[in-house]
Parts: C-alpha cells; structure tokens; sequence
C-alpha cells in the first residue's frame, strides 16, 4: 500500500506537469532547438532537443513530486469537508476564470497582425520565461531550506515540569520547601 502511495505521487505530479505547467516544452524551444525574439536561433540536433525535453519533464515531476511530499509530511490531513469547501468554492472559481482569460488570450492572439502578434508573442514568452524563473527560485528556497540548520530552543516537557520551574526548581535542582 505504501509503494502504491508513492507511485500515485509521480503519476499525479506527471499529471500535473503535463497540464498545468506545459509537459516537456521550455521557453524559446521548438523542435529544431532554440528560437529566441528577433530570429535569433541557435539550432541543436533532434535527439539532443529530445533529451532536454526529457529531462525538463523529469526536473517539473521531480519538483512537483517533492512538494506533495513535503505537504503530506508536514500539514496535518485535511478533512472531507475541507477539501471540499477549498474544491467548490475557492478551486472552481479560479479554474473558470483561468479558462476564460486563457481563452480571451488565445482569441486576442489569434487575431492579432503583424507587429501586435509579434509583441503578444514576445509576451506570452516572457510570462512563460518569468513562471520559470519563479519556479526555480522555489526549488532554490526549497534547497536553502533544507540544508539550514535547525536551531531548537529547549522547552519544558510538561506542564508539572513547567510548575517546577515557576515555583523555582527543575528536574536538575530541587524544590526548597
């Protein structure tokens, strides 16, 4: 049951990746290697543009995977009623309206000519560029912060102990009477 769980992880995060965050395309990339704005291309050899695809979908599972991770080992459960107040009134909402500007965005684009369709592209490019850099300043954050040392401050263990040391005594030194 547990291999089960973490299989589930990497199928989710594959999911996740392949709808949501673009599956195996990155910025400036087409088939024949990279197109930078204003023609600037550097061409690359298909199976290396295969293998930079791969490992571009790879990296995005890697990260989404470790965040369900990091969610499922530190948060508590939520409760049925939870996920289904967040689903229905906070998760539906955003997806329609993310579907609607997408759409709007799409029908802009599609109309657009000329200089007006070059710039929605260059647009469209920097946002996807900019979702990348923010992306990986996360999984810079994540790394610095798992690699922090953890710095614990003592703390009594029990209200009785906590007791004890306002009335002046520890589990070190006694209590004068």
């Amino acid at each position: 049951f547990m291999f089960a769980e973490f299989i589930e992880i990497a199928i989710i995060a594959a999911l996740f990746t392949t709808l949501f965050l673009g599956g195996y395309n990155l910025p400036y990339m087409n088939d024949g290697g990279f197109v930078f704005p204003g023609n600037h291309a550097v061409p690359l050899p298909h199976g290396l543009v295969v293998v930079i695809q791969l490992v571009v979908f790879l990296a995005k599972v890697l990260l989404i995977s470790s965040f369900q991770i990091l969610i499922r080992w530190t948060l508590p459960r939520f409760r049925y009623d939870q996920l289904m107040q967040l689903g229905w009134r906070k998760l539906l909402p955003a997806s329609l309206v993310n579907i609607l500007a997408t759409g709007i965005g799409v029908m802009v684009l599609q109309g657009a000519e000329g200089s007006l369709a070059m710039g929605l592209r260059v647009l469209c490019d920097a946002s996807t560029l900019l979702v990348g850099l923010v992306m990986a300043g996360l999984l810079v954050w994540f790394v610095v912060f798992l690699l922090k040392p953890v710095h614990k401050r003592p703390m009594l263990a029990s209200t009785s102990a906590q007791f004890a040391a306002a009335m002046g005594g520890t589990r070190n030194f006694r209590m004068e009477s």
